[in-house]
């Protein structure tokens, strides 16, 4: 059994009742929950072209799935973090086997169907295709609730159905943001209204991930926040939100403002490229400029829009195992 943080594995996860009776909360403990996770097959390439060939120069598989990318993130900062996972069939007993030689401590709900396999291809200069699964449906006997404050970090009819339940905190990338409202998501303040309207669905905050361009915002207020990252050498975006979630719900437990959150978890998305490919150290990255927008009409009067600061971030420095 794992201990740590107040908490232990079960010795027989075979059910979400089991993991809910097992383990011990405390305040400090970040609990990431990971529904639909994979065995993600990273493949390398020397180049994509369209109707051409490609030759394959390395090939990698690993446990994957949000969550449980948030909890090796944070898990790297220190924190105390769990992550719960469905597992099932022969792909659920590789995960066990990638997850019980990492870092971090984990629990596995056990259910009848196979777990997914994900494909990812990219070439070395960042071009990338993901090819995901759907993965398995959930009898209702595997699945458990528990109040709590939660990050939701998904897409399609499972994003809906999570707004209804008014969360702590939704953070969808722009292609999901665009799903979720049936609109194209082009200019800035395409994207600020965008928050705002997800927002209105019943998230307290949104945080909408723009990879690159850094993230913007709408908190429990209604304010308009705007993270700009610093330039970085971007080899594949794949990951980058995952780190982006997993750096704000750290510095939220950490007490943090929700501005100087979004300011963390912007230093940090920049910097993760394909999982399989990254090793991960501390650095600073001084230069965010978290921003309340004072030109966008979601600034009304009277709120506090028009300050800018400069914040110190922890960013995830990205260093290339081929390099």
């Amino acid at each position: 059994s794992t201990r740590r943080a107040g908490l232990h594995r079960p010795k027989n996860a075979d059910d979400a009742s089991s993991v809910q009776r097992s383990i011990r909360y405390n305040g400090g403990l970040i609990v990431t929950l990971t529904v639909n996770p994979a065995i993600d097959r990273n493949v390398t390439v020397d180049r994509l072209v369209f109707e051409d060939r490609a030759y394959i120069l390395a090939s990698h598989e690993s446990a994957g799935g949000r969550g449980i990318n948030a909890s090796s993130v944070l898990r790297s900062f220190g924190a105390d973090t769990l992550a719960i996972a469905t597992c099932g069939g022969r792909s659920g007993r590789l995960l066990e086997e990638f997850l019980t030689r990492g870092h971090f401590p984990f629990s596995l709900v056990r259910v009848r169907h196979e777990i997914r396999t994900n494909i990812t291809v990219a070439d070395r200069q960042g071009l990338a295709i993901k090819l995901n699964e759907k993965g398995p449906s959930l009898a209702a006997t595997e699945i458990a609730k528990r109040k709590v404050q939660v990050l939701v970090d998904t897409d399609g009819e499972a994003l809906e159905a999570a707004l209804d339940e008014k969360p702590f905190v939704v953070k969808p990338n722009l292609q999901e943001a665009e799903r979720l409202l049936s609109r194209a998501l082009i200019t800035r303040s395409h994207f600020f209204e965008a928050a705002e309207r997800i927002r209105a669905m019943g998230a307290q905050s949104v945080v909408l991930s723009l990879g690159a361009r850094g993230a913007l915002a709408s908190d429990s207020d209604g304010h308009a926040l705007e993270v700009v990252p610093p330039r970085v050498d971007a080899l594949c975006p794949i990951g980058a939100g995952d780190a982006l979630a997993a750096a704000c719900v750290w510095a939220l437990n950490q007490g943090k403002d929700f501005a100087e959150a979004l300011g963390r978890g912007g230093g940090n998305g920049v910097s993760p490229s394909a999982w399989s490919q990254l090793r991960f150290s501390r650095t600073d990255a001084r230069d965010l400029r978290p921003r309340r927008d004072p030109a966008h009409p979601l600034s009304g009067p009277g709120r506090d829009f028009g300050r800018e600061r400069p914040i110190a971030a922890t960013a995830l420095a990205a260093q290339s195992y081929f390099s």
